[in-house]
């Protein structure tokens, strides 16, 4: 035994040798009141080995004393010696009469019983305190339940019964001495953005307005010039952005008239050159130095040194281009978002579009399989519909060993798509496709006779709209990217098997490890089967006029398509899209239609005539530039459409085009129309 002035260890169970000195603690009031046969005091001191097998000892006799029913600190109010024999013998008492000794033990007995009563409903609420803390997830809210704990318990024991760290522990402690029981911590100050903030940002980044594949030429070439000329700083902030110069050019709020350039009392162009000029001579620039895209056979970042006088102008001209694509742009994406809005049951909403085709990849691959050209197509639909007013969507993808992206496969694979939701049980009533305007794959003549043609191939009407340039990124680009991303890793993982090399191999991979997506695989036959179906229905396609500019096509009969500028426009004409029959005017019909040669100022000029009124004998046309006799036609920026009287009709022709573009006749019609102007002459 050690002396309690001496700062060492007290050794109750003869284990050490010599005086341990080392990593030595004061008594606990727990052990001494636990082992009162030992001596111990508070200023006796234990070591870690001693003071962890003393509380274990006295754990176990805990257990033990419960299990028997027994009243521990019943036992030790009662004071009781262990002798070296384990006998228990009473300590001796003051003699009393037998009465006074009766009433002392009854009020010992109703003690005892209220002290069971007392550490059964202490137990249970530590009980109901752990379980209330391991199911919080709150930090603050753990802390307040810790506060609940008699102050006695030792940091080491509120960890061990709790599992919590000593630092919470202890910060509990301090929290009760500041602020008491069941009180919570102080809220700390965080940059975290408010709920509405929240809501507002991801509705940002998920409007279809904001949504694109790529930045197009028109709109990032004016932002390269805005960057290279600094027109932010020079103006002050007042031309922060493409879109401060463009509300210079209209009224405010822009009309319909506006956009399209024939508002007489926009402010025009003048306003804008008047402050740039007055920028460059202020601050003394001649010169400016900015980057453009250029784009002959392939696009390229070039950097090109211009007057200030030769920038104003060319950027004049191309914020005029700018106007109506940005407006088609914002007009489209609305429309999208106002048909996922009011469709009903029955309506589908379907956004098409052929993602890049899936290159087969294999991890030890030999130099040679490099150059390996081998792929599959890959075309997602994404289907939104409403379904007891919820709206839902599904993803089905079509997976074709065919690498063609054509009319052919695009209407294979609507059919593949109808069958898959007629399948489902989905009751259709109307198809709404949204695509963009890739003239190979939707945009084209062919694709509108195919769509006239929906109800009869397919039994559902439908009608087709699309985005502007380099605008509507959509699920569609994700879903495709996910199957690629994923079968691209797991044919990599696999170094001399199970390799996904044809495109049923990603078909079937795709189906048995992807879910959230349907698919569907289209063998190369069927493209071929496809082709010949359709042969002699292709040949018979019409081009409809202006079609690069025109974002809406409803079908009003097998052979007839209502065509708009932008989808929710309420300026529309009717147009033909199949050779043979008859023309469609509006308001009425006449007998002159298509396209045609007109006299005009001494000139012949090529025309598209998009109305009609015969009873003052008047058609209504709009030209393609230049004037014949030039080799090839467009149609200009700014539409040019006149009033035409019929007798300066010289003939009527029939234009085509390649890429829905450009225009040409044939040498004969052009000399038939030079010779007619010259006869009016004669």
């Amino acid at each position: 035994m050690s002396h309690p002035s001496e700062k060492k260890c007290f050794d109750p169970s003869k284990r050490h040798k010599k005086a341990q000195r080392k990593d030595v603690r004061v008594v606990p009031y727990s052990i001494i009141q636990r082992h009162p046969t030992l001596g111990l005091t508070r200023q006796h001191y234990l070591c870690t080995v001693c003071r962890k097998e003393l509380q274990a000892v006295a754990d176990t006799n805990m257990e033990d004393l419960e299990n028997t029913g027994v009243d521990l600190d019943g036992m030790q109010a009662t004071s009781v010696d262990v002798t070296e024999t384990g006998d228990v013998e009473e300590s001796t008492q003051s003699s009393e009469s037998e009465s006074v000794e009766s009433s002392v033990e009854i009020s010992l007995d109703e003690e005892a019983d209220s002290r069971d009563y007392s550490a059964l409903d202490g137990e249970e609420m530590i009980e109901q305190l752990k379980r209330k803390f391991c199911s919080s997830v709150s930090r603050s809210e753990k802390l307040t339940i810790l506060t609940v704990l008699p102050q006695r318990w030792s940091l080491r024991k509120t960890s061990a019964v709790f599992g919590v760290s000593r630092y919470l522990a202890r910060r509990a402690k301090l929290l009760v001495a500041e602020k008491g029981v069941l009180s919570s911590p102080n809220a700390q100050h965080t940059n975290a953005l408010s709920l509405q903030t929240g809501e507002a940002v991801n509705n940002f980044y998920l409007s279809d307005e904001l949504s694109r594949v790529m930045p197009g030429r028109k709109d990032f070439n004016v932002k390269l010039m805005m960057i290279g000329s600094k027109l932010e700083s020079l103006s002050g902030g007042e031309l922060k952005h493409y879109n401060s110069c463009l509300a210079k050019l209209h009224c405010n709020p822009p009309s319909l008239n506006c956009i399209f350039g024939s508002c007489e009392t926009c402010p025009g162009t003048e306003p804008l050159c008047k402050l740039l000029q007055a920028m460059a001579c202020e601050n003394s620039i001649d010169t400016v130095e900015v980057r453009q895209w250029t784009q002959t056979d392939r696009a390229n970042l070039e950097t090109k040194v211009m007057l200030f006088d030769d920038f104003i102008d060319v950027f004049i001209s191309m914020l005029k281009k700018l106007t109506v694509h940005d407006f088609t742009a914002k007009m489209q994406a609305r429309y999208v978002q106002e048909c996922k809005d009011n469709l009903v049951e029955g309506e589908y909403l379907i956004i098409a579009d052929f993602s890049e085709n899936y290159s087969f990849v294999v991890q030890d691959e030999i130099q040679s399989f490099h150059w390996n050209n081998r792929s599959a197509t890959v075309h997602p639909f994404v289907c939104y519909f409403k379904e007891q007013g919820e709206l839902h969507h599904l993803c089905f993808v079509i997976i074709s060993e065919s690498t063609q992206h054509d009319v052919i496969a695009v209407h294979l694979f609507q059919k593949k798509l109808i069958e898959f939701l007629k399948g489902e049980g989905k009751r259709l009533q109307k198809m709404i496709y949204f695509s963009d305007g890739c003239a190979a794959q939707y945009k084209n003549c062919k694709n509108f006779l195919n769509l006239c043609l929906h109800l009869v191939d397919f039994g559902v009407p439908a009608e087709w709209h699309f985005f502007a340039t380099s605008h509507g990124k959509s699920a569609g680009d994700g879903a495709g990217g996910t199957l690629k991303r994923l079968a691209t890793k797991a044919s990599l993982q696999h170094a001399y098997q199970d390799h996904i090399l044809t495109a049923h191999e990603l078909y079937q991979f795709a189906v048995n490890h992807i879910k959230g997506m349907r698919f569907c695989f289209v063998a190369l036959g069927e493209h071929e089967q496809e082709a010949k179906l359709l042969d002699g229905r292709l040949a018979r396609s019409r081009t409809v006029p202006g079609t690069q500019k025109l974002h809406c096509f409803i079908p009003i009969s097998p052979n007839t398509l209502e065509v708009k500028l932008f989808s929710s426009s309420t300026v529309s004409r009717r147009e033909r899209v199949e050779v043979g029959s008859e023309p469609v005017l509006t308001p009425q019909a006449t007998a002159i239609g298509g396209y045609v040669t007109v006299a005009y100022v001494g000139e012949c000029w090529l025309g598209c005539v998009v109305g009609a009124n015969t009873s003052e004998h008047v058609i209504t046309v709009t030209f393609l530039h230049p004037c014949i006799p030039a080799s090839s036609f467009v149609y200009p920026e700014q539409e040019d459409v006149l009033d035409v009287d019929l007798s300066d009709v010289l003939t009527s022709v029939n234009a085509t085009t390649a890429t829905g573009r450009t225009y040409s006749l044939t040498r004969k019609e052009m000399q038939e129309a030079s010779a007619a102007l010259r006869a009016r002459f004669v």
